[in-house]
């Protein structure tokens, strides 16, 4: 008889249906895995039937993906949603299946959407640049996994259903992030189990294999032969590397090999052992170890075209396994078969006292139906006579008690897993008349209140107190404590008192925070609270964050207090946390709502029919209070969700029809251009004289602590002079970047983006918009500590607002991807700016191109077909770079323009490429995947630098900008210099824009964190000793 998950007791199995009757002759029924590509189609239904595998005690494990190379193992982030609904369809629909693996090997490109990469001699690549696929990074992977277990287990009769992690591929390093930079297959998987968090699967599944046929090397612990991974092994032990790092809280989940082989190569077709080596070996972790895995399967039985691995017909292999399943290896503690048959009673019992019960259930049913027959028979003839008045009249009282009910649905206490305490109907009102009701789409704004009281004050003695002024009730819809707790206080259709204005509280929903925000802020709980519960609203009622207000934006009254808008300014905090949860439909393409307005056309569809089958039972039962009831209760939350679902369609359409889907919405800027300190007596900024075409990222080269306040103090009244006294800065006449973002991820508005403000150095200021995010991004302070990992790199809020800004400028300046700059792109010799780790090392600037594009309706990247015709190409090895081969192309440069950097991926998106050095600096590699991809190469390579100076010169005197090419009549640009900036930066002080350690400017003092006066200390801008908290704050 199959058990319950359709699992085995036994270790052994199979990848791929095939070689199952290998098992069975020996009476050792192990695993077959069978592997799906389902698509992410949400309307298909279909399914498959595994019982022929079940039904005779095999356990069956089923991997669901997307598709195969080049569709992903998971579709694109994009379309998560609708493969979670499919994998859903898939297990509703099949047979025989209760475990079932989502996606595999992910950290590898092969399985990535859209991958296209080239696997022959040399370091893999993709084919062309638009062929590198959406990267399944930890984030992404945990994002689809919690959807998919989440549809997968509301699926009727499948909630104990396991639904396992997916294997990563051991040994693999081409999936790097800024946690990972040297693509760690191990610490990609402890990032993933970190990602979905415990108590979020039900099991984990491995892959891992030797690198040869050798039993030996089963128990082999030779470690990685490359520094990086020399902690790790590097044959089949490696499954131990991964056994390690599953987290203590996951201990308990089951773990399934559900690959190995023996590496690279095809089987070997002898007995050399190595199948019973590997079996002997997962036996013995098992009576070691408290966390079981609970099968090793070989990969792969069948002989499938391209793919060298299969076992069918190797007769050594096959012997191999027979002979391994002598010792009927189980993963399950083995039972007395005494106890075991005891056991079995105890179930039949409990099996046949629930049937009993279930059985006179159901005769106690049919004598009731008999029963309410001749009651309705007997109400049917009465209600045409003189009782039939009071009849009529106790069923309006029974609609009145159902309408009453149908209310109490409109609103659901726990929204998108939100933990709401319910008080609505249960506070105390007072004898004035109650608060009107109104239409849900009037709806417009989300209006946020401060309380004047402890952060833990009850909704009832806060009705008490609104009471106690003459009004009917509470004011507030919800109200926030301290500690996070949301309380529901009212229904969202009851129009309130709120403020003073009758129209904003009749378009209003208002959220109260408890606690004074005089001079206090809110607690970090009760901010995130508040994110998350206006988050959803804004998301059901299809708001933007602008229709979140304070009181006092409505009418005259502080409210939420003086740090709403002064001092801290918690709205600009809120509203961050806010847009880092709710996704505008702006970022919905229109094929994206054209398929949810059919889902949602479906699902209305389906509910009308039940509600017209409903209203038919509902007039047999008129007049019978115990059966009508409830009918009427469900009746009534039909009608609702219809109701709501047909305003989506609505409201969607408007989208589509409004032609707004394919923009890039602009995110939420606190405007400080009129706040920040100017010079008193320079003359301001100039305007612009060309339009804007590039975009250039900085890092503000201070610690993350510093304020917008503070680095603009610096650029305004600071002034610095190298040792020999020339100027290395000047005062200037206000800050010099656009943009500012703050660890938090919240973008400040420094300069409009028409002013010619300093900020990269000579002409580029005239073309360029400034991003500057806050922080040091360097592998040490100007002391010569050493700076903490996560300091080095931006914080994810930075780079994904960062993405969000680029994306929304590149829309509306019509700028290309690739001139999205470094500082040190466009003015290497002055600046190491945005820090170390933007192309090299972490290596953070294509973590920012994935934000951006993530950011853009499409997933795409506008202007991408526009490609760069000509691009100068410099090594960069990070400890050293092309210094002087850039000192001498400035003649070239100057004469032709070309985009110049030192980044090939951004040189792949060139026509005409020039290398500047010979191979010791850009490799042939990189040269060949240039060529590759179609781009013109040119490189220019002299004995030595001054030879090569000479050849780019010459290039220049012939208006030629590489050998053959035509004359190209440019007249020459305008020599490059910095406004109050003369030389390269020094190596103990950082550059112009670095604030110095220790500066001391207006309204604000550095303090140590040491006391050792002798050290040159991190700064951390604080308000002078005595100020009011919050003074020196944006």
């Amino acid at each position: 008889m199959p058990r319950a998950l359709r699992d085995s007791p036994f270790l052994y199995g199979f990848h791929d249906p095939g070689g199952e009757q290998t098992l069975l002759d020996v009476g050792t029924p192990g695993w077959v895995l069978a592997t799906e590509a389902i698509g992410h189609d949400p309307n298909d239904r279909s399914g498959a039937d595994y019982r022929r595998l079940s039904d005779r005690d095999l356990g069956v494990i089923v991997r669901l993906n997307n598709a195969y190379n080049p569709g992903g193992t998971i579709p694109y982030e994009r379309d998560y949603s609708s493969f979670a609904r499919r994998c859903a369809n898939f297990v509703e629909a099949s047979q025989g299946a209760h475990i079932w693996i989502i996606g595999n090997e992910t950290n590898h490109p092969i399985e990535w959407p859209g991958a296209e990469w080239n696997w022959g001699p040399g370091w893999p690549a993709p084919v062309s640049p638009d062929k590198r696929g959406e990267e399944i990074t930890p984030a992404r992977y945990a994002a689809c996994y919690r959807q998919c277990r989440t549809a997968i287990k509301a699926v009727a009769g499948h909630a104990g259903d396991q639904v396992l992690v997916s294997a990563p591929a051991p040994w693999n390093i081409l999936l790097t992030y800024p946690t990972n930079p040297s693509g760690d297959w191990v610490k990609y998987f402890a990032d993933i189990l970190a990602a979905i968090g415990a108590g979020n699967l039900d099991g984990i599944t491995l892959h891992t294999y030797t690198h040869g046929a050798a039993p030996a090397l089963i128990t082999s612990d030779e470690r990685m032969g490359d520094a990086r991974f020399k902690h790790l092994r590097y044959h089949f032990r490696a499954y131990q590397d991964f056994m390690a790092a599953i987290p203590q809280a996951m201990r308990g989940l089951p773990v399934y090999i559900t690959e190995s082989n023996q590496g690279d190569q095809a089987w070997e077709n002898t007995n050399t052992g190595w199948v019973r080596a590997a079996y002997a070996e997962i036996d013995a972790w098992n009576r070691a170890n408290p966390q079981k895995i609970r099968s090793l399967l070989l990969y792969r039985w069948p002989q499938v075209p391209n793919d060298r691995w299969g076992i069918e017909g190797k007769a050594g292999v096959i012997e191999d396994f027979r002979m391994a399943l002598g010792p009927r290896y189980q993963w399950t503690t083995r039972e007395d078969p005494w106890a075991a048959l005891n056991r079995r009673v105890t179930e039949l019992e409990h099996a046949m006292a629930a049937h009993k019960a279930a059985l006179e259930a159901l005769m106690t049913l049919a004598a009731d139906a008999a029963a309410l027959r001749k009651e309705a028979e007997g109400l049917s003839s009465l209600a045409t006579g003189a009782e039939g008045v009071e009849l009529r009249g106790q069923f309006e009282r029974l609609k009145d008690q159902i309408d009453g009910l149908k209310s109490l649905l409109d609103y659901h206490p726990e929204p998108a897993g939100l933990r709401i305490v319910d008080k609505i109907g249960k506070l105390p009102t007072g004898p004035a008349a109650p608060y009107p009701h109104r239409d849900l789409a009037l709806i417009r704004r989300i209006v946020i209140h401060h309380t004047v009281t402890a952060g833990d004050i009850s909704p009832e003695k806060v009705a008490q107190a609104m009471i106690a002024r003459g009004l009917p009730g509470i004011t507030y819809h919800f109200l926030i404590w301290a500690d996070g707790t949301i309380f529901a206080t009212q229904r969202l259709d009851v129009l309130t008192g709120q403020t003073g204005s009758a129209e904003a509280n009749r378009e209003a929903v208002g959220v109260a925070l408890a606690g004074n925000f005089t001079t206090d802020v809110p607690t970090g709980a009760q901010m995130a609270s508040a994110a998350r519960l206006v988050a959803q609203l804004l998301e059901q009622f299809g708001l933007a964050t602008e229709s979140v207000v304070g009181r006092r934006e409505l009418d005259t009254t502080a409210s939420p207090g003086d740090q709403w808008l002064g001092g801290a300014q918690y709205k600009t905090a809120l509203l961050a946390q806010v847009a880092s949860q709710v996704k505008p439909d702006g970022g919905s393409t229109p094929e994206q709502l054209q398929r949810r307005i059919a889902e949602l056309e479906v699902e209305v569809a389906a509910l009308k029919a039940q509600v017209e089958a409903l209203s038919g039972q509902k007039a047999h039962l008129t007049g019978i209070d115990t059966q009508a009831l409830p009918l009427q209760i469900r009746l009534a939350a039909l009608e609702k969700t219809v109701g709501v679902q047909t305003a989506e369609i609505d409201r969607l359409r408007a989208l589509l029809a409004d032609g707004t889907t394919a923009r890039v919405t602009k995110p939420h800027v606190v405007d400080m251009v009129d706040r920040l300190p100017r010079h008193s007596t320079l003359p301001p900024y100039d305007e612009r004289t060309r339009p804007v075409s590039m975009i250039v990222i900085h890092h503000t080269d201070t610690p993350k602590s510093t304020t917008v306040q503070a680095i603009a103090e610096y650029h305004v009244h600071g002034e610095r002079k190298a040792a020999d006294g020339s100027v290395v800065k000047a005062q200037w006449p206000g800050v010099g970047y656009h943009f500012l973002i703050d660890p938090h991820g919240v973008i400040y508005q420094g300069q409009r983006e028409t002013t010619r403000s300093y900020h990269v150095g000579g002409d580029a200021n005239d073309y360029s918009v400034a991003i500057s995010l806050i922080g040091r991004f360097m592998r040490k302070n100007y002391d010569g500590t050493d700076r903490a990992p996560e300091d080095q790199v931006p914080t994810p809020q930075q780079l994904r607002s960062a993405g969000q800004l680029a994306a929304w400028l590149m829309q509306e300046y019509d700028i290309p991807i690739e001139q999205i700059r470094g500082h040190r792109d466009v003015w290497p010799l002055a600046t190491v700016c945005p820090g170390e780790h933007w192309k090299t090392g972490l290596a953070w600037h294509s973590r920012l191109l994935e934000e951006v594009k993530s950011a853009q309706p499409t997933g795409g990247t506008r202007g991408i077909g526009q490609r760069t015709k000509l691009y100068l190409l410099f090594w960069d090895h990070g400890t050293a770079w092309a210094e002087a081969d850039w000192r001498g192309a400035q003649k070239y440069i100057a004469r032709f323009r070309p985009t110049v950097g030192f980044a090939v991926e951004d040189a792949l998106q060139a026509q005409h490429v020039v290398i500047v050095g010979g191979p010791a600096g850009v490799s042939g590699q990189d040269e060949a995947r240039l060529r590759s991809v179609g781009v013109d190469v040119h490189r220019l390579e002299g004995k030595d630098e001054a030879e090569t100076q000479r050849l780019l010169d010459e290039l220049a005197a012939r208006a030629t900008p590489w050998p053959g090419a035509e004359v190209q009549p440019v007249s020459p640009a305008p020599e490059e210099t910095l406004e109050g900036f003369e030389g390269p930066p020094e190596a103990s002080s950082g550059d112009a824009w670095t604030v110095p350690d220790g500066w001391q400017g207006t309204g604000l003092i550095a303090q140590h964190d040491s006391p050792t006066a002798t050290e040159a200390p991190p700064k951390v801008f604080v308000p002078q000793p005595g100020a009011e908290r919050g003074e020196v704050h944006e």
